[in-house]
């Protein structure tokens, strides 16, 4: 969806399957294990973050795991960042919002894209 939307070539997510081979993002958070997979940004047209959920939980690999240690991942939060000084600043933002239980939930149990953005918004306002 992010190719067919032009945010980023298709080859994107070769760089990003490559980069999850060696720098797993995988995250035993709770209620739901999520993913924030990412690449370099030299396959990037423009800026986003995707959320992606799945019927079927898919398997990725726990960030910082000296193991193979393996999480059973619903919801996975892809970025595609043009300035690479961004990645940081993005992935920090995204674990602060993650770490409340009730905004994961609420993300997990969204039926639409618009049940998503609701469930973001009304969890970062203050």
């Amino acid at each position: 969806m992010m190719a067919k939307e032009g945010f980023v070539e298709e080859a994107y997510w070769e760089d990003v399957y490559k980069r999850e081979q060696t720098f797993p993002t995988g995250l035993p958070t709770q209620p739901v294990a999520i993913a924030i997979p990412h690449a370099d940004p030299d396959k990037v047209i423009k800026s986003g973050i995707a959320i992606a959920m799945f019927s079927q939980p898919v398997r990725f690999r726990v960030m910082g795991s000296n193991e193979a240690d393996e999480l059973d991942v619903p919801v996975v939060f892809m970025s595609a960042l043009k300035d690479f000084k961004q990645q940081t600043a993005v992935i920090r933002d995204l674990l602060t919002l993650i770490q409340s239980n009730t905004i994961i939930t609420n993300i997990y149990q969204s039926r639409s894209p618009g049940d998503v953005y609701l469930a973001i918004q009304q969890g970062t306002e203050k």
